[in-house]
């Protein structure tokens, strides 16, 4: 039997976590219940990131989080065994998505011990919410804008309803989200849903980095 699924997915660092927290309390199938949102090794407090699921795994809850979904669509797209009802994806400013990822990178490398930095200066490692398919931080925004074509172009032979949706906009308005998330909302009214919107939002964690026409500055980023 076909397994069925609404996937959350994009460039990553446009608040994918905030709405698996918060479909989570509102009691939507995730894969993880309220007290698991902040569990270490489901989430990242530096980054704060995670909480994603592989949509091709047996197992995969029926909203499934990844930013990788961009890189394996039209192969899960393909399968005759997974039927996606609805994506939504998260669209944050390019420069904002990709300094973000820079910024992540930057926290998660100062926190290395000194060896382990040594070892990351010559081997890279990836971090939770860092520079994503790139080791070059001054790569990310054309990377970034690559996924999302990538994402959107093998969605566009599909017969699956897409929904965008601006960030930060998606955690400061919650008319606006309540909207876009009505085709998964069933029985959800408004008032419930503010209420837990408020909640869960945290404008402590939304970042506004200011623009920087110095690429020098990205390029030691990590």
């Amino acid at each position: 039997m076909a397994r069925r699924h609404v996937v959350i997915t994009g460039t990553g660092r446009a608040g994918t976590s905030f709405l698996v927290q918060f479909l989570t309390k509102l009691g939507l199938p995730t894969g993880f219940s309220p007290d698991q949102l902040h569990r270490q090794g489901q989430w990242n407090d530096i980054a704060r990131a995670g909480l994603e699921h592989d949509i091709r795994a047996d197992n995969a809850p029926y909203v499934v989080k990844s930013p990788w979904f961009c890189d394996y669509a039209e192969e899960v797209l393909r399968r005759d065994d997974i039927i996606i009802e609805h994506v939504f994806i998260p669209v944050r400013d390019l420069y904002q998505a990709a300094e973000s990822r820079r910024f992540a990178q930057r926290q998660a490398v100062i926190r290395l011990p000194i060896l382990q930095r040594i070892k990351h200066a010559l081997r890279p490692m990836a971090f939770h919410g860092g520079l994503w398919h790139t080791n070059n931080p001054a790569e990310q925004e054309s990377i970034l804008a690559h996924e999302l074509y990538k994402l959107v172009f093998a969605l566009s032979d599909a017969m699956i309803p897409v929904t965008l949706m601006r960030f930060p906009r998606l955690a400061r308005d919650p008319e606006y989200l309540y909207r876009k998330l009505c085709p998964i909302l069933a029985g959800i009214d408004y008032a419930g849903f503010e209420e837990v919107f408020q909640q869960t939002v945290r404008p402590e964690w939304i970042h506004e980095f200011p623009a920087s026409t110095d690429t020098s500055k990205t390029r030691k980023a990590a």
